[in-house]
């Protein structure tokens, strides 16, 4: 980092950036989940829907 100027620019780029996804500007925002007050326990937990998690879940599916 031998200017810093470079990365102070980046940083003011985002700086007034809504930690909001942009597809719920036109949209109905879905109700979120509850949150978890109790201790769980499970087997497998897969969190997250992308093509990561699907993937995962499809394996543990063949495998059991």
């Amino acid at each position: 980092m031998d200017n810093p100027a470079i990365d102070m620019r980046h940083l003011d780029a985002i700086a007034d950036a809504d930690p909001y996804p942009y597809w719920y500007d036109d949209a109905d925002e879905p109700d979120s989940n509850p949150t978890l007050v109790r201790t769980e326990s499970c087997d497998l937990c897969i969190v997250g829907g992308g093509y990561t998690g699907l993937w995962t879940a499809i394996i543990a599916k063949e495998l059991n």
